[in-house]
């Protein structure tokens, strides 16, 4: 059993550092969730889900050892397993090997030798770098090393490690024994020296610099004022109604969001609240106090509460303006996002909806966290992940067109309504600016997504039904934790070729080669290695071993040119879909071509990428911001608290790495595949860039993960002749900024940060 659930979560977490995790036989499946309180995603097993009573039901796997799974994990911690040389413990032993390779658990006393025997047949060896008791005083750690050699290497490194820690503790017996009042000073003088070095409680903790850079980036008085002069000689004003839904909000709340109405820069607009029978004390005095002194404010009064949806729909019913503004009754919002919005309808007057940046606001109204600085292109896909559309500003005509929100999505209203907005479609502009305040008040979404337990699953749902009248299929939905979802739709099966530029390093390919053919569930795939000059004998050992599973073609041409290799791949392939894949790459998790497939047989799909991983499990790409680089690189795979949004989200981009990049043969060919006069670097963004040009899309999915040691074929040298044909084609972008990256973020930060410089009001 374990000795500390708390202690062992924290340990996984902080040292393991997996993002998904099985717990076999998972009790009442505490450390399942202790290890969801750190940020990793986590399941249980059990033949008795009714036990697990410390987790959600969507977090249990109710299955006994004998089936198999469909998940590979980065980890399986496996408490009190049975004696290994028993016929009942040799198959499960081969389902949890084949579903992770890595593997912590507590057996028995005195089995310790059978373990390694059972687990070294199926090419896992003990780990001696970490201390497993933290699990069990009997725990083992088990990982798979494919290079027998390697297992040794780790082995004498843990056997140093051991011999230097016992010297280390014999010295110290020595030096107890010789002389305890010597080392009884030396402790108090150590321990005085942490005394006075101790830095005060709270010292170290960050400083979250958002709420300065909001103040820098508000708009003074002078600017509104010169807003409000500038509005009144507008030609061509909009108007612009409120649409709020009201039931029981705070009162005191209820008129600071009126009030922040009322302060607006631009003064054409009415504020429509449709109140549902509130009965909590105060909210009908100030409806009645601000609807006397303001014509502008009006109220729908409802005799009964027809919640979210149904309120909403009301205020949308008496609306009279030309674009509706979605705004909640205890929400903020800035004085000059009527202005803002104007100025974008005035330059773009066919805009359909208008998105902004957004914040959350204390229920005191004074501290400002958690910024969403959303992409600043509009494409579709960014509704599949989360809903930057939230609180938007919506022409009222297709608001009503669309048959307003549907009461059968309350809690997901605005996504529902949002995608199908867009599946219209609609013209969608963005104001770069945090306009929108969202209130974290108790109970409330903003302030923790598990406050309403129903919308969790509800919105998965809503964005599964958009992807089935898409044309999907039958769309499945998993819920891997509150906001964070995955979706799966059948694929064709139509025979995907991946193409490998090689040259030498042939351990590095062997085990890119043996992850392909080993860990892939896709039923039709080829594979071609493209050898560039191999001139070691390994190298082609390594072909008469996968030779029945590998077709080599050659470019002799000197020096190498990666995009040239590609190009001779493509022409050698037979597939209808093209896996650009790098040699130093090792699939992770069975499932990860069916997941590219699923989005490159998508109508218009040009281009999708891959998570790669470094072998220290954090993030090397998440696509790419053009001028910054690779996206989120660096941070761990389970990254929180982004001002981006999440890393583990669908995005659509300018571009992904060519490292593992799957292009439809249709797309790659329309445009002329790679272009040659990048010879090392840039042609993969190059590409993505062309393919976009040409209509189609650029995908970014995180559900499949692969391992990169990039650079270790090549150095990640950038050839002058690379990079002034980089210049010129990706100059201006990088100049003016990547369109789906967002201009308040530092560029130079690939994981998102605030960019300092102050804009002007």
């Amino acid at each position: 059993m374990l000795v500390d659930s708390d202690r062992a979560a924290q340990v996984i977490a902080d040292h393991i550092r997996p993002a998904y995790v099985l717990v076999l036989a998972c009790g009442d499946g505490s450390l399942v969730q202790k290890l969801r309180n750190r940020g990793v995603l986590a399941w249980g097993q059990t033949e008795r889900p009714e036990a697990a009573t410390s987790i959600s039901p969507a977090y249990v796997i109710a299955q006994s050892l004998a089936e198999p799974f469909s998940r590979f994990y980065d980890l399986v911690v496996w408490d009190d397993a049975p004696v290994p040389d028993t016929l009942e413990a040799a198959p499960t032993i081969d389902k949890i090997c084949a579903m992770t390779n890595d593997i912590l658990f507590s057996a028995p006393d005195g089995v310790w030798e059978n373990w390694a025997k059972a687990f070294a047949r199926r090419g896992f060896f003990r780990d001696l770098g970490l201390d497993a008791s933290f699990v069990t005083s009997h725990a083992l750690r088990f990982r798979r090393l494919s290079d027998v050699g390697e297992a040794v290497a780790a082995y004498e490194r843990g056997i140093g490690a051991i011999a230097n820690e016992r010297d280390l503790l014999r010295r110290q017996l020595v030096e107890k024994v010789s002389g305890p009042l010597a080392g009884l000073r030396a402790a108090l003088s150590r321990n005085r020296r942490g005394l006075i070095e101790r830095k005060p409680e709270g010292f170290t903790k960050a400083v979250d610099p958002y709420p300065a850079w909001l103040v820098a980036h508000r708009p003074t008085r002078a600017t509104l004022a010169g807003q409000r002069a500038a509005s009144h000689r507008q030609d061509r004003n909009p108007r612009f109604s409120f649409v709020v839904p009201v039931f029981n909000p705070p009162a005191s709340v209820l008129a600071e969001m009126i009030e922040s109405v009322r302060a607006q820069s631009y003064g054409d607009w009415e504020l429509v609240l449709a109140d549902g029978a509130s009965t909590l004390t105060g909210v009908r005095d100030v409806l009645d106090r601000y609807c006397a002194d303001d014509h502008r404010v009006r109220v729908v009064s409802l005799d009964v509460n027809l919640g979210i949806s149904g309120n909403s729909n009301a205020a949308l019913s008496a609306a009279t303006g030309d674009y509706a503004v979605l705004l909640d009754h205890d929400d903020l919002i800035e004085p000059d996002l009527l202005y803002e919005v104007g100025q974008c309808l005035d330059a773009t007057p066919d805009t359909d909806i208008v998105y902004f940046d957004q914040d959350k606001v204390s229920a005191d109204g004074r501290v400002h966290s958690d910024p969403w600085f959303k992409p600043h292109t509009w494409a579709p896909e960014h509704l599949l992940s989360g809903n930057p559309l939230m609180h938007a500003v919506v022409r009222t005509r297709l608001l009503r067109d669309v048959g307003g929100f549907d009461p059968a999505t309350d809690g997901a209203q605005d996504w529902d309504l949002m995608l199908r907005l867009t599946e219209c479609p609609a013209r969608v502009a963005h104001i770069p600016r945090v306009l929108y305040h969202w209130r974290q008040l108790p109970g409330s979404v903003a302030m923790n997504l598990g406050a309403k337990p129903w919308v969790i699953d509800l919105q998965p749902s809503v964005v599964a039904a958009h992807l089935r009248r898409q044309g999907l299929g039958e769309v499945q939905y998993e819920l891997l934790a509150p906001g964070l979802f995955r979706f799966a739709w059948p694929v064709s099966g139509r025979r995907v070729s991946i193409i490998i530029p090689s040259r030498d390093k042939s351990a590095l390919l062997a085990r890119c080669l043996e992850s392909l053919v080993q860990r892939t569930q896709y039923p039709d795939f080829e594979i071609i290695v493209v050898d560039t000059g191999s001139v070691e004998p390994a190298t082609r050992g390594v072909y008469a071993i996968w030779r029945d599973k590998v077709s080599i073609v050659t470019d002799d041409i000197q020096p190498f040119n990666y995009s040239r290799a590609c190009n001779i791949g493509a022409r050698a392939a037979t597939g209808n879909l093209l896996l650009f894949l790098n040699n130093d790459t090792e699939v992770l998790e069975p499932g990860w071509l069916e997941e590219m497939t699923r989005w490159a047989e998508r109508p218009g799909a040009g281009a999708v990428g891959a998570k790669l991983l470094y072998p220290n499990g954090t993030i090397q790409h998440a696509g790419v911001i053009v001028g910054m680089g690779h996206l989120f690189s660096g941070a761990r795979e389970m990254y929180a608290g982004s001002y981006f949004g999440s890393v583990n989200w669908y995005r659509p981009l300018s571009a992904v790495t060519g490292a593992c990049m799957l292009v439809p043969r249709a797309a790659f060919e329309q445009v002329g595949g790679f272009d040659e006069g990048f010879a090392i670097a840039f042609g993969d963004v190059d590409l993505c860039l062309r393919l976009r040009a040409a209509g189609f899309s650029v995908m970014y999915t995180p559900y499949a993960r692969l391992r990169h040691h990039e650079g270790a074929t090549r150095a990640n040298a950038i050839t002058p002749a690379d990079q002034r044909l980089a210049d010129q084609r990706l100059g201006l972008m990088v100049a003016t900024g990547d369109p789906f990256f967002n201009s308040n973020l530092d560029p130079l930060s690939r994981i998102p940060a605030l960019r300092q410089t102050r804009k002007s009001a």
